[in-house]
């Protein structure tokens, strides 16, 4: 399955990153993954990028915890920090 990935200008995230909604890539290696390396969703990802302007798949990496993320399949919105903390 392909992950298909839409970013847009005028969709803008809290501190005006952009939001990026991705479909469910699962068994590629490209959706949200937890500190055990489990998706965060099972139907599609959508994020924002947080200030440092970095992410990576995995919320344990420095890089995705300043990410505000869509976990459990919408059960869960906020700080990737907050949803998987160290």
């Amino acid at each position: 399955m392909v992950k298909r990935c839409s970013s847009s200008p005028q969709t803008k995230g809290p501190g005006c990153s952009p939001s990026i909604y991705c479909t469910a890539a699962h068994g590629n290696g490209q959706a949200r993954q937890d500190k055990i390396l489990r998706p965060l969703n099972s139907d599609f990802d959508l994020y924002s990028i947080g200030p440092d302007g970095l992410t990576l798949p995995s919320l344990a990496k420095p890089e995705s915890r300043d990410d505000i993320v869509r976990a459990r399949d919408g059960a869960f919105v906020g700080p990737a920090s907050e949803f998987d903390p160290m």
